[in-house]
């Protein structure tokens, strides 16, 4: 069985599917335009198959961790945080505590409203851990709203308990998942096809295909970004995106010869710190000792491996500290000295924005240097060699490419395009990085 939309009006406000049962079609009324929510953030397009939406930061936070996508979920319009390595979708719900402090839920001004039409799948609940810890809820089938077209049937799990600050004081609502259908627990569990999967099953879309771009705080010439489902996004001073295959890796180093696609993952080929080469590490997690690099925005850095990141505080402008952390050691360094870190991916050399390199809201005094922290730490987890978090990705266009609509017959693709002009990037980096500052 498939649905093919016909976006075609009817009386009282309707529109119409056309629903194929073999080769039989049938006509049915799906939605009515009368119970339609516009999306109030987003400059949403659908038109052939390709839907755009706003990307950006919620207005409160004076950093750019977490990015924001506006989506109705049964008619409740919500901003959901981008994670490309987390493969669930996930809302609070009223029943989330807003008023208790230790509550995860506290302060949200938004919430999936719960009645009596909503989905529950019975005996379904969703446990998972993301950010500062556990959510806890159940899963529901749910119609998600880009603009004219609903997509009906989504699954998503409909959170009524979560750890304390895991919403971060009302940053977003909830999360929507964009990794790959082997991490998500709706499907390990209960074999049920994350969102973005499920899209691409009902060939909704004109190409199987997803773009992000991001925005970056401080930086006036990149307030906002963009998600493009189903077409690439085409940006003005920017060149194609090279293509490269993604790669399976094992999430143990003692067993490399069971690598499975887990992530957004490629071959990481070379590393260099304002010109300088970085040897790089043989890979832990694959037979042939490639170099894992994930995609992830869900990461808040780039992580590193600790002698690939101890050459890089060789190759570091001025001054330099570091500070010991479980998540990584931090990296200190004098704020106004622009840093330039070059990644060579798919065959090409791309640049990480020295503005990117400085983490917001960082700047603190060193035995007597005013210095601030960058978004590059030591790696410390068993997901990936290097882990390519925001300060990578604000600084590209990245394009998540499952190649066909049967979306693991064949290898997936990731496609990078840098948005960083270096020279212009250096310079750039004396006139705003004291707005990332303040």
């Amino acid at each position: 069985m498939g649905i093919k939309l016909l976006h075609a009006n009817v009386a009282h406000g309707f529109y119409i599917a056309c629903i194929f049962i073999g080769s039989i079609a049938v006509i049915t009324i799906l939605y009515s335009l009368d119970n339609f929510h516009p999306l109030s953030r987003s400059n949403l397009n659908l038109h052939n198959g390709v839907v755009e939406l706003d990307v950006y930061i919620d207005p409160g936070r004076k950093d750019d961790r977490f990015m924001n996508v506006d989506l109705a979920i049964d008619g409740n319009v919500l901003p959901l945080y981008i994670d490309t390595s987390f493969a669930d979708t996930f809302v609070a719900t009223d029943r989330c505590d807003t008023l208790n402090v230790q509550s995860g839920c506290f302060n949200l001004s938004s919430s999936y409203h719960i009645n009596e039409a909503t989905g529950y799948l019975p005996h379904e609940p969703f446990d998972t851990h993301l950010g500062e810890g556990q959510v806890l809820g159940n899963l529901s089938a749910v119609s998600l709203n880009f603009g004219s077209f609903v997509m009906h049937n989504a699954t998503i799990a409909l959170i009524d308990w979560a750890t304390e600050k895991e919403f971060h004081n009302g940053s977003f609502v909830g999360v929507l998942g964009l990794g790959l259908r082997r991490v998500s627990q709706t499907w390990n569990q209960y074999h049920r096809l994350p969102v973005l999967d499920t899209m691409i099953q009902q060939k909704i879309l004109k190409r199987p295909v997803l773009s992000l771009s991001f925005p970056r705080f401080g930086d006036p010439k990149q307030e906002k970004g963009k998600m493009v489902l189903g077409d690439v996004e085409s940006i003005p001073g920017t060149s194609p995106p090279a293509y490269c295959s993604v790669i399976g890796f094992s999430r143990s180093t003692k067993l490399k010869d069971h690598a499975t696609f887990q992530g957004w993952s490629v071959a990481l080929e070379g590393l260099r710190m304002n010109g300088v080469s970085i040897a790089l590490s043989p890979g832990r997690f694959r037979t042939d000792r490639q170099h894992v690099a994930v995609l992830d925005s869900g990461a808040p850095n780039v992580y590193i491996p600790t002698p690939e990141f101890n050459a890089v505080i060789d190759a570091f402008h001025g001054s330099t500290a570091t500070e010991l952390n479980e998540a990584g050691t931090k990296l200190f360094f004098e704020c106004e000295k622009a840093q330039l870190l070059e990644l060579k991916i798919c065959e090409q050399w791309v640049a990480v924005d020295p503005l990117d390199i400085l983490k917001p809201q960082s700047q603190d005094v060193v035995n007597g240097t005013r210095m601030c922290q960058t978004g590059i730490r030591s790696n410390f987890t068993d997901f990936g060699d290097t882990i390519l978090g925001m300060p990578f990705l604000r600084s590209m266009l990245t394009v998540f490419d499952y190649v066909d609509s049967d979306m693991y017959r064949v290898s997936r693709r990731i496609g990078l395009a840098s948005r960083v002009d270096t020279s212009q990037a250096m310079m750039r980096y004396k006139r705003f990085y004291q707005n990332r500052l303040h």
